[in-house]
């Protein structure tokens, strides 16, 4: 089990007892941070920054630590 750089071991022991395996747990943090950029290219000719849900399709329970 590789361990998230954002989570503590026993954050992510913890979420595999309640949750169950796998499990993909996501920094919000990180997300935030890479839609700020994707919306700062410049959008000279209407650029429109999309996200395909097909891409990612984890509806999941939302846990914070």
């Amino acid at each position: 089990m590789q361990t998230p750089k954002f989570l503590k071991p026993e954050q992510v022991r913890c979420s595999a007892r309640e949750y169950g395996t796998p499990l993909y747990i996501y920094s919000e943090q990180k997300l935030r941070s890479s839609a700020e950029q994707v919306l700062a290219f410049p959008h000279a000719y209407g650029l429109t920054a999309r996200y395909a849900m097909k891409a990612n399709p984890n509806a999941g329970d939302r846990c914070t630590f």
